[in-house]
């Protein structure tokens, strides 16, 4: 399934590379889909140096050092603490555009979550998971654990079905309470019934 997380530069300044090319050295840009971009750039025309910073978190859930050195200057909160949203959960894709999905953020990112760890993540109850995230189409913020265990649909898209919202999942524990608890509770009852009903069929 896909998270959504809002993502800001480190507020030191801090990057990955100088370089006089402005697609970050085959980074591509600042386009969506970009592996590195440039937050800044210095000089007169011909001169001209861009602050270069890795922004691709790969499929083995390590950040991709597409130019320059290894460090994350990525963050998931605005005050410049946590680091990249995709870092340790999935393969990244990047959102130049802020918009109402990332609100106040610098940019954007869709995760790929394996489906062999949403359950550890969400049962891991990281500050990470707890409290990045993204507004969903009905402008509701919602964290990784919230699209994990529900879904959810944003203008940039949709998460797929969360954990929780599968049938074959209503018994299973997360913490001290059932999905079928969390989704009466969170969503309403007469949904948490039809999906125990479906269960029962299968």
């Amino acid at each position: 399934m896909y998270v959504y997380a809002s993502g800001w530069y480190e507020p030191a300044g801090h990057r990955n590379a100088d370089t006089g090319d402005g697609n970050c050295g085959s980074g591509s840009g600042n386009v969506d889909g970009s592996r590195a971009i440039y937050r800044a750039h210095k000089g007169s025309r011909r001169r001209k140096r861009f602050h270069c910073v890795n922004v691709k978190v790969k499929s083995d859930r390590g950040l991709e050092t597409t130019i320059g050195n290894s460090n994350d200057y990525v963050r998931w909160t605005s005050n410049g603490q946590g680091h990249h949203p995709c870092k340790n959960i999935g393969e990244s894709y990047l959102y130049t555009s802020a918009g109402s999905t990332f609100p106040g953020a610098n940019f954007g990112f869709r995760c790929s979550v394996p489906d062999s760890i949403v359950h550890s993540l969400i049962n891991g109850n990281s500050s990470h998971v707890n409290s990045a995230g993204a507004t969903d189409s009905s402008n509701v913020r919602k964290t990784i654990k919230d699209q994990l265990l529900f879904g959810g649909t944003f203008r940039r898209g949709g998460t797929g079905t969360g954990y929780c919202l599968r049938k074959e999942n209503l018994a299973k524990k997360i913490g001290n309470e059932t999905c079928f608890d969390l989704v009466s509770k969170r969503i309403n009852e007469a949904t948490a019934n039809q999906k125990a009903r479906e269960y029962c069929v299968t």
